[in-house]
């Protein structure tokens, strides 16, 4: 998919101020992956619960095209990180532990997608 075919790029392309667009855009995508991270399922045989936060990323990614999909989901990591609770299950910090492999893995998806 050619990043022109997005939505939201096809969108900014045609309007005035598309720097503020373009910021209006990857702040609310990434309010957007705080909530949808907050829709969890916690299962007895692993520490990692199932959220709606797998498809926040691909559909950021399919409508945002990847730049914007991978701008939102750094600045979702870095809220996360400064220790705002928008992590499943209202977790906060960056640390290594069992959810980090498909944090890192969530970031490269919104790249290829």
């Amino acid at each position: 998919m050619n990043q022109s075919q997005a939505l939201v790029p096809s969108y900014i392309a045609s309007q005035k101020h598309q720097w503020l667009l373009n910021i209006a855009f990857v702040v609310g995508g990434s309010i957007l992956l705080a909530a949808l991270a907050q829709v969890s399922i916690m299962l007895p045989f692993t520490p990692v619960p199932i959220t709606g936060q797998t498809f926040g990323v691909a559909l950021l990614a399919l409508c945002w095209g990847s730049r914007r999909a991978a701008s939102t989901y750094l600045l979702y990591l870095f809220e996360g990180g400064i220790g705002l609770p928008v992590f499943a299950l209202g977790k906060s910090g960056l640390f290594w532990g069992h959810t980090s492999g498909y944090l890192i893995g969530m970031l490269i998806a919104s790249i290829v997608i």
